[in-house]
Protein backbone atom coordinates (compact mmCIF):
# COMPACT_ATOMS: atom_id res chain seq x y z
CA UNK A 1 0.00 0.00 0.00
CA UNK A 2 2.76 2.76 0.95
CA UNK A 3 4.28 2.27 -2.72
CA UNK A 4 1.09 2.75 -4.15
CA UNK A 5 0.02 5.60 -2.25
CA UNK A 6 3.39 7.56 -2.18
CA UNK A 7 3.66 7.16 -6.18
CA UNK A 8 -0.05 8.51 -7.25
CA UNK A 9 0.33 11.06 -3.84
CA UNK A 10 4.22 12.19 -5.85
CA UNK A 11 2.05 12.15 -9.26
CA UNK A 12 -0.77 14.28 -8.07
CA UNK A 13 1.65 17.18 -6.41
CA UNK A 14 3.60 17.43 -9.45
CA UNK A 15 0.26 17.45 -11.29
CA UNK A 16 -1.83 19.89 -8.71
CA UNK A 17 1.60 22.33 -8.56
CA UNK A 18 1.51 23.30 -12.24
CA UNK A 19 0.59 26.40 -13.24
CA UNK A 20 -3.29 26.87 -13.82
CA UNK A 21 -4.32 24.02 -11.40
CA UNK A 22 -4.78 26.56 -8.77
CA UNK A 23 -2.85 25.48 -6.25
CA UNK A 24 0.16 27.48 -5.08
CA UNK A 25 2.99 25.11 -5.23
CA UNK A 26 3.71 21.36 -4.31
CA UNK A 27 3.45 22.29 -0.34
CA UNK A 28 -0.17 23.65 -0.78
CA UNK A 29 -1.26 20.76 -2.55
CA UNK A 30 0.29 18.05 -0.30
CA UNK A 31 -1.42 19.55 2.44
CA UNK A 32 -4.80 19.28 0.01
CA UNK A 33 -4.33 15.93 -1.06
CA UNK A 34 -3.22 14.39 2.41
CA UNK A 35 -6.51 13.34 3.86
CA UNK A 36 -7.19 11.40 0.41
CA UNK A 37 -4.19 8.92 1.40
CA UNK A 38 -5.21 8.44 5.47
CA UNK A 39 -6.49 5.22 6.15
CA UNK A 40 -10.16 6.38 4.91
CA UNK A 41 -9.78 8.60 2.08
CA UNK A 42 -11.32 11.55 2.57
CA UNK A 43 -12.22 14.48 0.53
CA UNK A 44 -15.18 16.68 2.30
CA UNK A 45 -12.26 19.61 2.56
CA UNK A 46 -12.01 19.94 -0.88
CA UNK A 47 -13.90 22.50 -3.20
CA UNK A 48 -16.03 20.68 -5.95
CA UNK A 49 -13.68 22.48 -8.59
CA UNK A 50 -10.69 20.57 -6.95
CA UNK A 51 -12.45 17.50 -6.82
CA UNK A 52 -12.91 17.68 -10.43
CA UNK A 53 -9.79 18.56 -11.24
CA UNK A 54 -8.01 15.88 -9.33
CA UNK A 55 -10.62 13.25 -10.79
CA UNK A 56 -9.64 14.33 -13.86
CA UNK A 57 -5.79 14.04 -13.62
CA UNK A 58 -6.56 10.44 -12.13
CA UNK A 59 -8.27 9.36 -15.32
CA UNK A 60 -5.66 10.38 -17.20
CA UNK A 61 -2.62 8.57 -15.21
CA UNK A 62 -0.78 5.72 -16.74
CA UNK A 63 1.20 3.55 -14.59
CA UNK A 64 3.23 0.04 -15.61
CA UNK A 65 4.76 -2.45 -13.43
CA UNK A 66 7.30 -3.87 -15.99
CA UNK A 67 7.83 -6.72 -13.97
CA UNK A 68 4.45 -7.44 -12.49
CA UNK A 69 4.62 -10.80 -12.11
CA UNK A 70 1.46 -11.93 -10.84
CA UNK A 71 -0.21 -8.35 -10.58
CA UNK A 72 0.08 -7.44 -6.86
CA UNK A 73 1.03 -4.04 -7.85
CA UNK A 74 -1.78 -3.54 -10.70
CA UNK A 75 -4.27 -4.62 -8.45
CA UNK A 76 -3.03 -2.28 -5.25
CA UNK A 77 -3.61 0.58 -8.57
CA UNK A 78 -6.71 -0.53 -9.25
CA UNK A 79 -7.69 -0.90 -5.36
CA UNK A 80 -6.52 2.50 -4.61
CA UNK A 81 -7.55 4.60 -7.75
CA UNK A 82 -10.83 3.42 -7.00
CA UNK A 83 -10.85 4.30 -3.79
CA UNK A 84 -9.81 7.98 -4.33
CA UNK A 85 -12.83 7.93 -7.62
CA UNK A 86 -15.53 7.16 -5.02
CA UNK A 87 -13.97 9.78 -2.44
CA UNK A 88 -13.88 12.61 -4.67
CA UNK A 89 -17.64 11.46 -5.74
CA UNK A 90 -17.55 9.69 -8.93
CA UNK A 91 -21.28 9.36 -10.40
CA UNK A 92 -19.69 5.59 -11.84
CA UNK A 93 -21.14 2.33 -10.54
CA UNK A 94 -18.11 0.45 -8.82
CA UNK A 95 -18.08 -1.97 -11.83
CA UNK A 96 -17.68 1.01 -14.56
CA UNK A 97 -15.27 2.25 -12.55
CA UNK A 98 -12.61 -0.29 -12.26
CA UNK A 99 -13.33 -1.22 -15.87
CA UNK A 100 -12.72 2.54 -16.75
CA UNK A 101 -8.98 2.49 -14.58
CA UNK A 102 -8.33 -1.03 -15.89
CA UNK A 103 -8.65 0.47 -19.72
CA UNK A 104 -6.85 3.89 -19.27
CA UNK A 105 -4.51 3.72 -16.71
CA UNK A 106 -2.80 0.15 -15.60
CA UNK A 107 -0.35 -1.40 -18.15
CA UNK A 108 1.77 -4.36 -17.02
CA UNK A 109 4.39 -6.13 -18.61
CA UNK A 110 5.92 -9.95 -17.74
CA UNK A 111 8.17 -12.46 -19.39
CA UNK A 112 6.71 -15.69 -17.87
CA UNK A 113 3.30 -16.64 -19.75
CA UNK A 114 1.57 -17.80 -16.60
CA UNK A 115 2.48 -14.82 -14.61
CA UNK A 116 0.67 -12.78 -16.99
CA UNK A 117 -2.28 -15.04 -17.05
CA UNK A 118 -2.99 -14.72 -13.37
CA UNK A 119 -2.42 -11.21 -13.18
CA UNK A 120 -5.57 -11.23 -16.33
CA UNK A 121 -7.04 -13.54 -13.99
CA UNK A 122 -7.46 -11.06 -11.16
CA UNK A 123 -8.29 -8.36 -12.90
CA UNK A 124 -11.53 -10.07 -14.08
CA UNK A 125 -12.05 -11.53 -10.86
CA UNK A 126 -11.61 -7.85 -9.47
CA UNK A 127 -15.06 -6.67 -11.81
CA UNK A 128 -16.85 -9.85 -11.33
CA UNK A 129 -17.66 -8.94 -7.99
CA UNK A 130 -18.90 -5.80 -8.75
CA UNK A 131 -21.25 -7.22 -11.05
CA UNK A 132 -24.68 -8.77 -9.49
CA UNK A 133 -23.81 -12.22 -11.59
CA UNK A 134 -26.32 -15.04 -10.76
CA UNK A 135 -25.90 -18.63 -11.99
CA UNK A 136 -28.66 -20.17 -13.86
CA UNK A 137 -30.75 -17.28 -14.07
CA UNK A 138 -30.40 -15.98 -17.66
CA UNK A 139 -33.60 -13.38 -17.56
CA UNK A 140 -31.48 -11.65 -14.20
CA UNK A 141 -28.62 -11.50 -15.89
CA UNK A 142 -29.34 -10.33 -19.40
CA UNK A 143 -27.94 -6.73 -18.71
CA UNK A 144 -24.61 -8.23 -17.04
CA UNK A 145 -22.00 -6.52 -19.22
CA UNK A 146 -19.08 -8.48 -20.94
CA UNK A 147 -15.77 -8.98 -18.93
CA UNK A 148 -13.11 -6.60 -20.54
CA UNK A 149 -10.67 -7.97 -22.86
CA UNK A 150 -7.06 -7.54 -21.40
CA UNK A 151 -4.88 -9.32 -23.45
CA UNK A 152 -3.35 -5.21 -24.49
CA UNK A 153 -2.92 -4.32 -20.86
CA UNK A 154 -0.85 -7.10 -19.68
CA UNK A 155 1.50 -8.92 -21.69
CA UNK A 156 4.13 -11.13 -21.75
CA UNK A 157 7.67 -9.90 -23.41
CA UNK A 158 10.92 -9.02 -22.46
CA UNK A 159 11.12 -5.54 -20.78
CA UNK A 160 14.57 -5.12 -21.31
CA UNK A 161 14.98 -5.81 -24.82
CA UNK A 162 14.05 -2.54 -27.04
CA UNK A 163 13.61 -2.87 -30.96
CA UNK A 164 16.17 -0.96 -32.29
CA UNK A 165 14.31 1.83 -34.23
CA UNK A 166 16.53 2.34 -37.73
CA UNK A 167 13.93 4.32 -39.43
CA UNK A 168 13.61 2.71 -42.68
CA UNK A 169 9.92 1.37 -42.61
CA UNK A 170 8.39 4.72 -43.57
CA UNK A 171 4.86 5.59 -43.48
CA UNK A 172 3.42 1.93 -43.88
CA UNK A 173 4.42 0.79 -40.66
CA UNK A 174 3.45 3.84 -38.98
CA UNK A 175 -0.39 3.62 -40.81
CA UNK A 176 -0.76 0.25 -39.37
CA UNK A 177 0.24 0.76 -36.09
CA UNK A 178 -2.50 3.69 -35.85
CA UNK A 179 -4.66 1.23 -36.99
CA UNK A 180 -3.58 -1.45 -34.36
CA UNK A 181 -3.89 0.99 -31.69
CA UNK A 182 -7.72 1.79 -32.42
CA UNK A 183 -8.27 -1.99 -32.78
CA UNK A 184 -6.87 -2.85 -29.55
CA UNK A 185 -9.06 0.10 -27.92
CA UNK A 186 -11.92 -1.60 -29.20
CA UNK A 187 -10.71 -4.61 -28.72
CA UNK A 188 -10.76 -4.24 -24.96
CA UNK A 189 -14.59 -3.84 -24.80
CA UNK A 190 -15.85 -6.14 -27.37
CA UNK A 191 -18.47 -8.35 -26.94
CA UNK A 192 -17.57 -12.43 -27.76
CA UNK A 193 -18.92 -12.15 -31.40
CA UNK A 194 -16.79 -8.62 -32.07
CA UNK A 195 -14.02 -10.06 -30.36
CA UNK A 196 -13.32 -12.54 -32.47
CA UNK A 197 -13.44 -10.23 -35.31
CA UNK A 198 -11.53 -7.68 -33.95
CA UNK A 199 -8.96 -9.95 -33.35
CA UNK A 200 -8.43 -11.60 -36.51
CA UNK A 201 -8.06 -7.64 -37.38
CA UNK A 202 -5.22 -7.23 -34.69
CA UNK A 203 -3.41 -10.44 -36.03
CA UNK A 204 -3.44 -9.06 -39.68
CA UNK A 205 -1.99 -5.75 -38.35
CA UNK A 206 0.21 -7.32 -36.71
CA UNK A 207 1.28 -9.46 -39.24
CA UNK A 208 1.44 -6.46 -41.69
CA UNK A 209 3.60 -4.54 -39.23
CA UNK A 210 6.20 -7.39 -38.58
CA UNK A 211 6.44 -8.88 -42.03
CA UNK A 212 7.53 -4.87 -43.09
CA UNK A 213 9.99 -4.96 -40.61
CA UNK A 214 10.99 -8.25 -42.07
CA UNK A 215 11.33 -6.87 -45.34
CA UNK A 216 13.29 -4.17 -44.76
CA UNK A 217 15.97 -6.53 -42.90
CA UNK A 218 16.22 -8.59 -45.96
CA UNK A 219 17.06 -5.84 -47.87
CA UNK A 220 19.19 -4.77 -45.72
CA UNK A 221 20.76 -8.38 -45.92
CA UNK A 222 21.27 -8.36 -49.47
CA UNK A 223 22.99 -5.23 -49.08
CA UNK A 224 25.41 -6.74 -46.68
CA UNK A 225 26.00 -9.64 -48.82
CA UNK A 226 27.02 -6.84 -52.01
CA UNK A 227 29.26 -5.65 -49.70
CA UNK A 228 30.71 -8.35 -48.21
CA UNK A 229 31.56 -9.69 -51.64
CA UNK A 230 33.45 -6.52 -52.45
CA UNK A 231 34.64 -5.74 -49.35
CA UNK A 232 38.28 -5.71 -48.15
CA UNK A 233 38.59 -8.71 -45.55
CA UNK A 234 39.19 -5.93 -42.61
CA UNK A 235 35.69 -5.14 -43.24
CA UNK A 236 34.16 -8.80 -43.50
CA UNK A 237 34.19 -8.79 -39.53
CA UNK A 238 31.99 -5.42 -39.69
CA UNK A 239 29.54 -6.95 -42.00
CA UNK A 240 29.16 -9.98 -40.24
CA UNK A 241 28.35 -8.29 -36.70
CA UNK A 242 25.80 -6.50 -38.54
CA UNK A 243 24.19 -9.36 -40.41
CA UNK A 244 24.02 -11.20 -37.13
CA UNK A 245 22.03 -7.68 -35.77
CA UNK A 246 19.68 -7.75 -38.38
CA UNK A 247 18.94 -11.58 -38.26
CA UNK A 248 18.66 -10.93 -34.47
CA UNK A 249 15.99 -8.51 -35.53
CA UNK A 250 14.13 -10.57 -37.94
CA UNK A 251 13.51 -13.51 -34.67
CA UNK A 252 12.18 -11.14 -32.33
CA UNK A 253 9.90 -9.57 -35.17
CA UNK A 254 8.79 -13.25 -35.71
CA UNK A 255 8.04 -12.96 -31.90
CA UNK A 256 5.92 -10.28 -32.31
CA UNK A 257 3.43 -12.57 -33.67
CA UNK A 258 3.32 -14.48 -30.10
CA UNK A 259 0.90 -11.93 -28.20
CA UNK A 260 -2.26 -13.74 -28.97
CA UNK A 261 -0.36 -17.15 -28.17
CA UNK A 262 0.32 -17.04 -24.73
CA UNK A 263 4.05 -17.05 -25.50
CA UNK A 264 6.79 -14.38 -25.21
CA UNK A 265 7.67 -11.49 -27.32
CA UNK A 266 11.13 -11.25 -27.53
CA UNK A 267 11.57 -7.09 -27.23
CA UNK A 268 9.26 -4.66 -25.54
CA UNK A 269 8.44 -0.93 -26.60
CA UNK A 270 5.51 1.19 -25.81
CA UNK A 271 4.64 1.72 -29.51
CA UNK A 272 4.18 -1.70 -30.17
CA UNK A 273 2.34 -3.13 -27.21
CA UNK A 274 0.56 0.27 -25.42
CA UNK A 275 0.12 2.42 -28.64
CA UNK A 276 -2.29 4.79 -26.61
CA UNK A 277 0.70 5.41 -24.23
CA UNK A 278 1.90 8.52 -26.45
CA UNK A 279 4.51 10.12 -24.53
CA UNK A 280 5.43 7.77 -21.60
CA UNK A 281 3.96 6.59 -18.53
CA UNK A 282 3.37 9.24 -15.46
CA UNK A 283 4.36 6.19 -12.83
CA UNK A 284 6.53 2.81 -13.07
CA UNK A 285 6.05 0.58 -9.67
CA UNK A 286 7.10 -2.56 -9.02
CA UNK A 287 9.24 -4.79 -7.42
CA UNK A 288 11.51 -6.25 -10.52
CA UNK A 289 13.56 -9.87 -10.39
CA UNK A 290 16.48 -9.78 -8.31
CA UNK A 291 19.01 -12.25 -10.68
CA UNK A 292 22.88 -11.97 -11.09
CA UNK A 293 23.92 -11.33 -14.64
CA UNK A 294 26.51 -14.78 -14.17
CA UNK A 295 23.87 -16.92 -13.77
CA UNK A 296 23.02 -19.97 -15.97
CA UNK A 297 26.42 -19.57 -17.05
CA UNK A 298 26.69 -16.03 -18.04
CA UNK A 299 22.99 -15.77 -20.36
CA UNK A 300 21.85 -12.61 -19.28
CA UNK A 301 24.48 -11.17 -18.93
CA UNK A 302 25.12 -12.17 -23.23
CA UNK A 303 21.59 -11.40 -23.66
CA UNK A 304 21.86 -7.70 -22.16
CA UNK A 305 25.53 -6.64 -22.72
CA UNK A 306 24.72 -5.33 -26.47
CA UNK A 307 20.80 -3.70 -25.04
CA UNK A 308 22.37 -0.04 -24.64
CA UNK A 309 22.31 0.00 -20.95
CA UNK A 310 24.22 2.30 -18.87
CA UNK A 311 23.90 0.70 -15.79
CA UNK A 312 24.60 -2.62 -17.62
CA UNK A 313 27.77 -4.50 -15.51
CA UNK A 314 28.59 -8.26 -16.22
CA UNK A 315 29.11 -8.43 -12.37
CA UNK A 316 25.95 -7.10 -11.81
CA UNK A 317 21.89 -8.01 -11.07
CA UNK A 318 19.42 -7.09 -13.94
CA UNK A 319 17.28 -5.43 -11.24
CA UNK A 320 19.82 -2.26 -11.82
CA UNK A 321 18.98 -2.47 -15.63
CA UNK A 322 14.89 -2.18 -14.52
CA UNK A 323 15.48 0.80 -12.88
CA UNK A 324 17.36 2.30 -15.68
CA UNK A 325 14.22 1.02 -18.24
CA UNK A 326 11.61 2.42 -15.74
CA UNK A 327 13.27 6.24 -16.18
CA UNK A 328 13.63 5.37 -20.20
CA UNK A 329 9.69 4.85 -20.59
CA UNK A 330 8.58 7.77 -17.65
CA UNK A 331 7.42 11.04 -18.74
CA UNK A 332 9.73 14.13 -17.79
CA UNK A 333 9.00 14.91 -13.79
CA UNK A 334 7.23 11.57 -13.91
CA UNK A 335 7.27 9.27 -10.46
CA UNK A 336 9.43 5.96 -10.00
CA UNK A 337 8.95 3.78 -7.27
CA UNK A 338 10.84 0.19 -6.73
CA UNK A 339 11.48 -2.34 -4.07
CA UNK A 340 14.51 -4.20 -4.81
CA UNK A 341 17.43 -5.21 -3.13
CA UNK A 342 19.83 -3.34 -1.10
CA UNK A 343 23.14 -4.46 -2.42
CA UNK A 344 23.83 -1.16 -5.14
CA UNK A 345 24.24 0.71 -1.97
CA UNK A 346 27.75 -0.39 -1.64
CA UNK A 347 28.25 -2.73 -3.78
CA UNK A 348 31.04 -2.08 -7.07
CA UNK A 349 28.38 -3.04 -9.43
CA UNK A 350 25.60 -0.78 -8.10
CA UNK A 351 28.18 2.09 -8.84
CA UNK A 352 27.06 2.82 -12.13
CA UNK A 353 23.23 3.00 -10.95
CA UNK A 354 24.38 5.58 -8.67
CA UNK A 355 25.35 7.43 -11.01
CA UNK A 356 22.42 7.54 -12.51
CA UNK A 357 20.57 8.02 -9.57
CA UNK A 358 22.26 11.10 -9.09
CA UNK A 359 21.61 12.51 -12.54
CA UNK A 360 17.95 11.94 -11.95
CA UNK A 361 16.12 13.05 -8.53
CA UNK A 362 16.15 10.85 -5.93
CA UNK A 363 13.42 11.84 -2.95
CA UNK A 364 13.01 9.02 -0.64
CA UNK A 365 14.87 6.20 0.40
CA UNK A 366 13.96 3.36 2.92
CA UNK A 367 16.68 0.76 4.18
CA UNK A 368 14.19 -2.97 5.14
CA UNK A 369 16.68 -4.42 7.34
CA UNK A 370 17.16 -7.99 7.44
CA UNK A 371 14.23 -10.13 8.74
CA UNK A 372 11.68 -7.90 7.50
CA UNK A 373 9.71 -10.37 5.07
CA UNK A 374 9.70 -13.97 5.40
CA UNK A 375 10.12 -14.85 1.81
CA UNK A 376 13.03 -12.44 1.46
CA UNK A 377 16.39 -14.05 1.53
CA UNK A 378 18.25 -10.46 0.91
CA UNK A 379 17.68 -6.58 2.39
CA UNK A 380 15.76 -4.76 0.22
CA UNK A 381 14.95 -1.14 0.08
CA UNK A 382 12.27 1.04 -1.65
CA UNK A 383 13.49 4.10 -3.38
CA UNK A 384 10.99 6.81 -4.39
CA UNK A 385 12.40 9.09 -7.54
CA UNK A 386 11.33 11.75 -10.19
CA UNK A 387 12.37 11.22 -13.83
CA UNK A 388 14.10 15.21 -13.38
CA UNK A 389 17.15 16.85 -12.56
CA UNK A 390 18.23 16.19 -9.37
CA UNK A 391 17.06 19.06 -6.53
CA UNK A 392 19.32 17.44 -3.67
CA UNK A 393 16.47 16.35 -1.79
CA UNK A 394 16.99 12.75 -1.06
CA UNK A 395 15.82 11.72 2.69
CA UNK A 396 16.26 8.39 4.28
CA UNK A 397 15.34 6.13 6.95
CA UNK A 398 15.82 2.67 8.14
CA UNK A 399 13.12 0.34 9.41
CA UNK A 400 14.53 -1.96 12.56
CA UNK A 401 11.34 -3.67 13.47
CA UNK A 402 9.14 -5.75 11.38
CA UNK A 403 6.01 -4.00 12.85
CA UNK A 404 7.46 -1.30 11.01
CA UNK A 405 6.21 -2.50 8.07
CA UNK A 406 3.07 -1.70 8.22
CA UNK A 407 2.91 1.76 8.64
CA UNK A 408 5.88 3.29 6.55
CA UNK A 409 4.41 6.57 6.12
CA UNK A 410 4.75 7.14 9.93
CA UNK A 411 9.23 6.55 9.21
CA UNK A 412 10.91 9.64 10.71
CA UNK A 413 13.91 10.80 7.76
CA UNK A 414 17.08 12.25 7.29
CA UNK A 415 18.09 13.98 4.76
CA UNK A 416 21.02 12.59 2.59
CA UNK A 417 22.86 15.24 1.59
CA UNK A 418 26.21 13.20 1.25
CA UNK A 419 25.71 10.39 -1.17
CA UNK A 420 28.11 10.56 -4.47
CA UNK A 421 28.82 7.50 -6.77
CA UNK A 422 31.07 5.45 -4.71
CA UNK A 423 28.46 4.92 -2.08
CA UNK A 424 24.82 5.46 0.15
CA UNK A 425 24.38 5.53 3.40
CA UNK A 426 21.55 6.27 5.66
CA UNK A 427 22.81 7.95 8.68
CA UNK A 428 21.32 9.41 11.67
CA UNK A 429 22.75 12.91 12.34
CA UNK A 430 25.58 11.69 14.71
CA UNK A 431 26.88 9.18 12.46
CA UNK A 432 26.32 11.43 9.20
CA UNK A 433 28.68 13.71 11.54
CA UNK A 434 31.13 11.27 12.38
CA UNK A 435 31.64 9.56 8.66
CA UNK A 436 32.45 13.53 7.70
CA UNK A 437 35.28 13.68 9.81
CA UNK A 438 36.28 10.42 9.14
CA UNK A 439 35.76 11.04 4.84
CA UNK A 440 37.70 14.41 5.64
CA UNK A 441 40.62 13.59 7.75
CA UNK A 442 40.92 9.52 6.71
CA UNK A 443 42.39 8.09 2.99
CA UNK A 444 39.72 5.85 2.39
CA UNK A 445 41.18 2.21 1.65
CA UNK A 446 40.90 2.41 -2.26
CA UNK A 447 43.91 5.04 -1.98
CA UNK A 448 46.27 2.93 -0.11
CA UNK A 449 48.57 1.18 -1.88
CA UNK A 450 47.70 -2.38 -0.87
CA UNK A 451 46.56 -5.49 -2.69
CA UNK A 452 43.37 -7.25 -1.47
CA UNK A 453 43.60 -11.34 -2.42
CA UNK A 454 41.29 -13.98 -1.63
CA UNK A 455 42.33 -16.90 0.54
CA UNK A 456 42.76 -20.35 -1.51
CA UNK A 457 39.74 -22.07 -2.88
CA UNK A 458 40.13 -25.45 -3.33
CA UNK A 459 36.80 -26.46 -4.63
CA UNK A 460 37.04 -29.70 -2.10
CA UNK A 461 38.92 -28.90 0.95
CA UNK A 462 38.21 -32.96 2.35
CA UNK A 463 40.82 -33.60 -0.46
CA UNK A 464 43.28 -31.16 -0.42
CA UNK A 465 43.40 -30.40 3.56
CA UNK A 466 44.89 -32.39 5.30
CA UNK A 467 46.36 -33.13 8.88
CA UNK A 468 49.93 -33.94 10.23
CA UNK A 469 49.93 -37.89 10.10
CA UNK A 470 48.27 -37.30 6.78
CA UNK A 471 51.73 -35.01 5.87
CA UNK A 472 54.38 -37.58 7.37
CA UNK A 473 52.38 -40.76 5.61
CA UNK A 474 52.87 -38.80 1.96
CA UNK A 475 56.42 -37.70 2.77
CA UNK A 476 57.45 -41.07 4.08
CA UNK A 477 56.14 -42.86 0.69
CA UNK A 478 57.93 -40.03 -1.69
CA UNK A 479 60.07 -37.28 -0.05
CA UNK A 480 59.18 -35.34 -3.09
CA UNK A 481 55.72 -34.72 -1.71
CA UNK A 482 57.05 -32.28 0.93
CA UNK A 483 57.52 -30.04 -1.89
CA UNK A 484 53.75 -29.51 -2.42
CA UNK A 485 52.51 -29.56 1.00
CA UNK A 486 52.20 -26.23 3.02
CA UNK A 487 50.96 -25.08 6.56
CA UNK A 488 47.48 -23.79 6.16
CA UNK A 489 44.92 -21.34 8.10
CA UNK A 490 41.47 -21.60 7.99
CA UNK A 491 39.01 -19.04 8.94
CA UNK A 492 38.06 -20.25 12.18
CA UNK A 493 41.83 -20.21 13.20
CA UNK A 494 41.94 -16.60 12.99
CA UNK A 495 40.82 -14.93 15.91
CA UNK A 496 40.96 -11.72 17.07
CA UNK A 497 44.21 -10.17 16.74
CA UNK A 498 46.39 -13.11 16.41
CA UNK A 499 45.89 -16.64 14.44
CA UNK A 500 45.76 -20.30 16.08
CA UNK A 501 46.83 -22.69 13.79
CA UNK A 502 45.08 -25.97 14.30
CA UNK A 503 47.45 -28.61 12.47
CA UNK A 504 46.37 -28.32 8.88
CA UNK A 505 48.47 -28.84 5.77
CA UNK A 506 47.32 -27.87 2.04
CA UNK A 507 48.31 -29.54 -0.55
CA UNK A 508 49.38 -26.79 -3.19
CA UNK A 509 48.60 -27.91 -6.79
CA UNK A 510 48.05 -24.33 -7.65
CA UNK A 511 47.10 -23.72 -11.88
CA UNK A 512 49.19 -21.25 -11.79
CA UNK A 513 52.74 -23.30 -10.65
CA UNK A 514 51.70 -25.93 -13.77
CA UNK A 515 52.45 -28.84 -11.61
CA UNK A 516 53.25 -31.71 -13.47
CA UNK A 517 51.48 -34.40 -10.98
CA UNK A 518 53.69 -37.65 -12.20
CA UNK A 519 56.54 -36.36 -10.26
CA UNK A 520 54.66 -36.30 -7.01
CA UNK A 521 53.23 -39.75 -6.96
CA UNK A 522 52.10 -40.19 -3.43
CA UNK A 523 50.35 -36.96 -3.66
CA UNK A 524 48.89 -38.15 -6.89
CA UNK A 525 48.17 -41.71 -5.63
CA UNK A 526 46.12 -39.99 -3.08
CA UNK A 527 44.16 -37.67 -4.77
CA UNK A 528 42.79 -40.27 -7.32
CA UNK A 529 41.01 -41.36 -4.16
CA UNK A 530 38.41 -38.69 -4.45
CA UNK A 531 37.73 -38.81 -8.44
CA UNK A 532 35.46 -38.70 -9.92
CA UNK A 533 34.27 -35.90 -7.15
CA UNK A 534 37.19 -33.08 -7.47
CA UNK A 535 37.18 -33.00 -11.53
CA UNK A 536 36.45 -29.73 -12.19
CA UNK A 537 33.38 -30.14 -14.76
CA UNK A 538 30.60 -29.35 -12.84
CA UNK A 539 29.00 -32.57 -13.92
CA UNK A 540 26.65 -35.47 -11.44
CA UNK A 541 27.78 -38.50 -11.00
CA UNK A 542 26.16 -41.74 -9.11
CA UNK A 543 28.58 -42.09 -5.72
CA UNK A 544 29.83 -45.54 -4.08
CA UNK A 545 26.40 -45.29 -1.70
CA UNK A 546 24.17 -44.93 -5.23
CA UNK A 547 23.69 -41.24 -4.35
CA UNK A 548 23.83 -38.26 -7.03
CA UNK A 549 26.93 -36.10 -6.30
CA UNK A 550 27.74 -33.22 -8.46
CA UNK A 551 32.42 -32.47 -8.98
CA UNK A 552 33.46 -29.11 -8.40
CA UNK A 553 32.34 -26.40 -10.67
CA UNK A 554 33.17 -26.39 -14.21
CA UNK A 555 36.81 -24.73 -14.75
CA UNK A 556 39.58 -25.18 -17.30
CA UNK A 557 41.98 -26.33 -14.53
CA UNK A 558 43.30 -30.06 -13.98
CA UNK A 559 41.46 -32.41 -11.73
CA UNK A 560 43.97 -32.42 -9.18
CA UNK A 561 44.84 -28.48 -8.93
CA UNK A 562 42.88 -26.15 -6.64
CA UNK A 563 39.60 -24.56 -7.98
CA UNK A 564 41.54 -21.32 -8.56
CA UNK A 565 44.96 -19.68 -10.13
CA UNK A 566 46.38 -18.16 -6.79
CA UNK A 567 49.06 -16.09 -9.25
CA UNK A 568 49.38 -14.19 -6.38
CA UNK A 569 50.84 -16.97 -3.92
CA UNK A 570 53.79 -15.21 -3.39
CA UNK A 571 52.40 -12.55 -1.80
CA UNK A 572 51.29 -15.42 1.36
CA UNK A 573 55.12 -15.01 2.55
CA UNK A 574 54.67 -11.45 2.81
CA UNK A 575 53.25 -8.98 5.52
CA UNK A 576 50.17 -8.94 5.97
CA UNK A 577 46.97 -8.21 7.12
CA UNK A 578 44.15 -11.18 7.65
CA UNK A 579 40.90 -11.90 8.22
CA UNK A 580 37.88 -14.10 8.24
CA UNK A 581 35.06 -12.76 5.79
CA UNK A 582 32.06 -14.59 6.89
CA UNK A 583 31.03 -14.86 10.26
CA UNK A 584 29.43 -12.29 12.65
CA UNK A 585 32.34 -10.74 13.90
CA UNK A 586 35.25 -9.19 12.17
CA UNK A 587 38.40 -11.01 13.01
CA UNK A 588 42.11 -9.35 11.99
CA UNK A 589 44.99 -10.54 12.53
CA UNK A 590 48.68 -9.48 11.39
CA UNK A 591 50.59 -12.25 10.12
Amino acid sequence: DYMVNESIRAFLKTQLSEPGAGFKDEQEAEKKIAPLFADHADADHLKKEEKNYILQKLEQIKILDPACGSGAFPMGILHKLTQLHEALGTVKSSYELKKDILSRNIYGVDIMPMAVEIARLRAWLSLVLEEDYKPNDRVHNFGVKPLPNLDFKFVCANSLIDMPQNGYVGNMAENNLKQFETLTQQYFNASTGEKTILREEIEKCINRISEIHNKAIQQWQLQIKKEKDFSASAKLKNMQLKQESYERQQRQWQSYKNIFIEKRVDFFNIKYFFPSVKEGFDVVIGNPPYVQMQKNNGFLAEQLKGAGYLTYERTGDVYALFYEFGFKVLKPNAVHVFITSSQWLKANYGKSLRKLFLSKNPIKLIALGPGMFETAVVDTNILIAKNEANKKQLQGSVVVKPEQINNLSSLAFQPMPYVDAENWAILNPLSQSINEKIKAKGKPLRKWEIQINFGIKTGYNEAFIIDEAKRKELIKSDAKSAEIINLVLRGRDIKKYFTEWNGGYLISTFPSLHTDISKYKAVKKYLEEFLPKINQTGETFINKEGKTETTRKKTAHKWFETQDPIGYREEFAKEKIIWKRIGSQLRFSYS
